[in-house]
């Protein structure tokens, strides 16, 4: 069985690259963080924050803008 595999136009691959780039310079890289809705819960807690959804988007947003 044969498999073809059409690459992406110019423009897409010099856009991935760039993105590929940023993700490997150094200092920077991918976090993957995968709380439960309880284990936040606690940490919000700690701080007096509400553990709701709206919060816990802002928090993640937060995170991500530190680095």
């Amino acid at each position: 069985m044969t498999t073809y595999f059409n690459y992406p136009p110019p423009a897409l691959q010099e856009e991935l690259n760039k993105i590929a780039n940023a993700i490997v310079a150094p200092g920077k890289g991918i976090l993957a963080a995968d709380e439960s809705t309880a284990t936040i819960g606690k940490r919000f807690g700690d701080i007096g924050v509400e553990n709701t959804e709206e919060n816990r988007r802002l928090y993640r947003q937060f995170e991500k803008n530190l680095t």
